[in-house]
């Protein structure tokens, strides 16, 4: 099973894990659906294969693509706890409550947010899958799986906090190097790093380190040039006491990195 789960990149935590195993396991169902509806689904087997050979081609699609980031990453992070790091930060508890108190409100207006992107997500594939099908009930399955889909990636976050605050609940030790940032189960990749800042108007300082989500280019009807709008989310990182001198040089280091096309 170890061995496996090295092969699969879910060794370690990474941030593409929960959408490996997510998609794996649409590609299982889809797998065990398509037998069954071949012998059950009687005049509308042809309309039911196709909507199962969609589920999986989609599923085979983003579980290969969650392969192939989570084997990276897991890489890149065993060569940050081999020692190839640029801070390792020790909390107290008081300090991780003082933190977690800190951005609780914050947290549970993210996962209202990311709820309600569930509901919206799987009203759109299922619509899509409707209009393509022409049938509610093929409409409703791959609905439901995309809804699934995001209400387990909405429960893998809560399970340990917030998926971009840190340090998270059950954790007092973090990590922070090129690869991102890693507390003992769980980790945040810096593959999309775009900017970090210091957030000092308020005890205890925050790091915030931000990545890219997404990215659109539009052209101006005034001047007719292509405008990429850049999407980010910040990772929040709390910095210990006695440590705010390290985080200005960490952003200082970051910022010179970043400079040099990383």
């Amino acid at each position: 099973m170890d061995a496996l789960k090295k092969a699969l990149g879910l060794d370690l935590p990474t941030s593409t894990g929960s959408i490996t195993v997510a998609a794996l396991g649409m590609l299982v169902l889809a797998g065990i659906a398509v037998p069954l509806i071949w012998f059950l689904a009687g005049p509308y087997t042809l309309t039911a294969l196709c909507s199962a050979a969609a589920v999986f081609v989609m599923a085979a699609i983003f579980a290969g693509a969650g392969i192939y980031m989570s084997r990276m990453q897991a890489g890149q992070l065993r060569l940050m706890l081999a020692g190839e790091y640029w801070a390792h930060w020790n909390y107290t508890s008081e300090e991780v409550q003082q933190f977690l108190q800190h951005e609780t409100t914050r947290t549970h207006r993210d996962m209202r947010a990311s709820f309600i992107f569930a509901i919206i997500f799987g009203l759109v594939v299922g619509g899509l899958m409707g209009l393509l099908t022409r049938s509610l009930i093929y409409g409703l399955l791959p609905g439901g799986f995309a809804f699934l889909l995001g209400i387990a990636l909405v429960l893998q976050d809560s399970s340990k906090g917030k998926a971009y605050v840190f340090p998270g609940t059950g954790g007092q030790e973090l990590y922070i190097g090129q690869a991102g940032i890693y507390q003992p189960g769980r980790f945040c990749s810096f593959a999309f790093l775009s900017e970090v800042k210091l957030e000092s108007d308020a005890t205890p300082h925050t790091l915030l380190f931000y990545v890219e989500t997404s990215a659109y280019t539009y052209r101006s009807r005034s001047t007719r040039q292509l405008t990429t709008v850049h999407n980010t989310d910040p990772i929040r990182v709390g910095v210990p006491i006695g440590r705010e001198v390290e985080a200005a040089q960490l952003v200082a280091r970051c910022e010179t990195w970043l400079s040099k096309g990383a």
